[in-house]
């Protein structure tokens, strides 16, 4: 047989490798012509929006096929109608997932075996997973235990499905930094849960509860796990109120001491730490109103990240929001008697809007703060405004009465988000407040919360 030199197989590889793809397909029988795209890399770094991969339509028989532009292997989102599965793609191969008319998958590819791990797992279809037993009840033990249990059974999976065979170590990571922080982020997010249902008894959580954050593991910089990302979130704020020895701090000086946490905590991981800072300064600039720190902080951060491709966007939210500030708000709403009101009719005196929903327990958990706030203004030149999003107009009436609510009460209609984002950015998300001084100029979109003590300063500072 004739041998084939050495240097005309190089150059058959290689226009191989030229040629190989990264195919993503599939049926599922149930999603006929449904709307799909491919997504990754989701980070604060492009405001969670992601790289997007590919998008198109299932045909008429719910099959689907991708071609993807892939470097390295990672996790990918599917959209698919209106679910997500969380995927694991490994460059120039094919990945199939097939559901048929139950609720069982069949995936073919060499990532089957990663693939079929998630999805046991319950990493892949992550909201299918109850993060936690109840907030019905005030039962921390048990919910330490049902997380550890998760746990478990995870990398108990885990070792069963790859047998201790060679995985590679980028998979290995991912999988071992969503098991294990997976059940850090919710145990961490449990105390809050229960402050916002207001069925559950208030009790203090036991003084060994946060023990679990002594397991926090820092991975490294090419960790891809969105449970390692929001795990990271709460332990620095955790570790700021600690440093600060107290709860009901400024909200300021807290977010200062996170910002000297991850200064500390991530050297060493300068990708992790601009994913960090990124969403930090994001989040403050629209839920806080702490320019001095935003700026502050910028300056750092292009200091450190000069070619981070997140400037522009931390930037152009930073500018977006300053100019929302000092315009006039202009709008009329029908209050809870059908009335309708006009904001020109409060002219001359201060105004605290409140947006708000039925559905917010976040909005809720504020309003006795608000009632002891009304108590305090009262006869004097203060209207608490309070404008509802999202509801009917019988679920909004039925809070009001539910939950006793004073104040001004308005409801805002589908018609109306156009303006309000324009004026308040009310799609960046509530709770959100703001405040409109006595010749109707706004002064904030991000005022303090009805239990911050700033906002009684802030509000006689602009009654004089």
């Amino acid at each position: 047989m004739q041998k084939i030199p050495v240097i005309v197989l190089l150059i058959l590889l290689l226009k191989i490798q030229s040629n190989a793809q990264t195919v993503v397909g599939g049926q599922f029988n149930s999603l006929v012509s449904a709307k799909f795209k491919i997504v990754s890399s989701q980070s604060s770094l492009n405001n969670y929006q992601g790289e997007l991969l590919s998008e198109g339509t299932t045909n008429e028989k719910g099959e689907f096929k991708s071609i993807l532009n892939l470097s390295s292997e990672q996790p990918v989102l599917l959209f698919i109608d209106q679910f997500f599965y969380r995927l694991w793609i490994i460059p120039n191969t094919t990945l199939t997932i097939r559901k048929d008319t139950k609720s069982d998958y069949d995936f073919m590819g060499l990532s089957d075996k990663h693939n079929d791990f998630l999805y046991q797992a319950g990493i892949m279809m992550p909201y299918k997973v109850p993060p936690r037993i109840s907030t019905q009840s005030f039962e921390p033990e048990k919910q330490i235990a049902y997380l550890d249990s998760i746990e478990s059974f995870r990398v108990k999976l885990f070792g069963q499905i790859f047998e201790n065979k060679d995985v590679s170590p980028v998979f290995q990571s991912f999988c071992k930094a969503e098991i294990l922080h997976f059940s850090l982020f919710n145990k961490s997010q449990y105390p809050a849960l229960l402050k916002l249902n207001s069925s559950s008894k208030k009790q203090d959580m036991p003084m060994d509860y946060y023990q679990f954050w002594s397991r926090f593991k820092v991975f490294d910089d090419s960790c891809m796990s969105n449970s390692y990302h929001n795990s990271l979130n709460d332990l620095i704020e955790f570790t700021a109120r600690k440093n600060l020895k107290a709860n009901n701090l400024d909200m300021e000086e807290i977010w200062k001491e996170e910002f000297r946490v991850s200064d500390s905590l991530l050297s060493g991981r300068p990708y992790t730490m601009q994913i960090w800072k990124t969403h930090a300064l994001l989040f403050i600039n629209r839920y806080f109103d702490f320019p001095a720190l935003v700026q502050r902080e910028f300056e750092k951060y292009r200091k450190v990240f000069p070619s981070s491709v997140s400037l522009d966007l931390i930037k152009s939210e930073w500018v977006k929001k300053s100019g929302k500030t000092l315009t006039k708000p202009d709008f009329q709403l029908k209050d809870q008697n059908g009335n309708l009101l006009n904001l020109k009719d409060l002219k001359g005196k201060v105004i605290y809007v409140d947006f708000w929903g039925s559905w917010c327990q976040a909005c809720l958990t504020q309003m006795p703060n608000s009632a002891v706030l009304q108590r305090k203004f009262k006869n004097r030149d203060v209207v608490f405004l309070f404008i509802d999003f999202y509801d009917t107009q019988e679920k909004w009436l039925d809070a009001i009465k539910k939950y006793k609510l004073t104040g001004v009460h308005v409801k805002a209609d589908k018609k109306d988000e156009g303006l309000f984002d324009k004026y308040f950015g009310i799609k960046e998300g509530f709770p959100r407040y703001a405040l409109i001084d006595k010749n109707g100029v706004l002064v904030t979109t991000s005022a303090p919360h009805p239990n911050d003590g700033k906002l009684v300063a802030l509000i006689e500072e602009h009654l004089k």
